[in-house]
């Protein structure tokens, strides 16, 4: 299953283009309709991000991987992670992938600080072995609760990448797999000062083990 494309992982190769002119010819295929839909919506994203503007990403933990991985030691990495389910951190699929991105660039030494905002205190509890092995592999973890940030005007979970003037946020907690990536300049510093600010709120969680 889906052989050709990995062993042709680009978009203009000949066997991936005849692919699409099949699927176009499968006029009364539901299956082909809806690829094509999202191969559509893959343009769009491309032509978006070719013009330098804002686009919307589905796989928020990808989304935040990729850039991550091009830091360097001594780059900084700035979250504010809020919680939907604790369990989420230590079996969702792709946050296992990302977490370990996290754990190689801490290693690397790039400053990574991530804020958990946690729904109640009983959270702490539940979010204790996570953020003890987000602490342990050298990642600066604090937490926050969700009702002392609510004179805060800010999104509920973002990422800054001062190094590529890159923000990354999520517009809407009921969706919190999808975020929008901009390197809006002026957005930028608008969620530098929410950072700083949720920084007031937030306790430092040290690894005691």
């Amino acid at each position: 299953m889906f052989s050709f494309l990995k062993k042709n992982s680009t978009y203009d190769n000949p066997e991936f283009l005849e692919q699409v002119n099949n699927l176009n010819e499968r006029k009364d295929d539901p299956i082909a309709r809806i690829a094509l839909n999202d191969l559509r919506r893959t343009e769009i994203l491309i032509d978006r991000a070719s013009s330098g503007n804002e686009v919307l990403i589905t796989d928020m933990y990808a989304a935040n991987r990729i850039p991550l991985s091009m830091l360097n030691e001594g780059d900084d990495f700035f979250g504010v992670s809020a919680l939907i389910h604790p369990l989420d951190w230590a079996h969702d699929e792709g946050l296992q992938e990302y977490k370990k991105v996290n754990e190689q660039q801490a290693a690397k030494g790039v400053n990574i600080e991530r804020t958990f905002v946690l729904q109640s205190e009983r959270d702490i509890a539940n979010m204790r072995v996570i953020m003890d092995e987000q602490s342990k592999a050298g990642i600066s973890v604090r937490y926050v609760i969700e009702d002392e940030l609510k004179s805060l005007s800010y999104f509920p979970d973002f990422t800054i990448m001062p190094k590529f003037n890159l923000v990354l946020y999520v517009p809407n907690l009921h969706n919190i797999k999808s975020c929008i990536a901009t390197r809006d300049e002026d957005l930028m510093k608008d969620i530098l000062k929410d950072y700083e600010s949720v920084q007031r709120y937030a306790m430092k969680w040290n690894y005691n083990g």
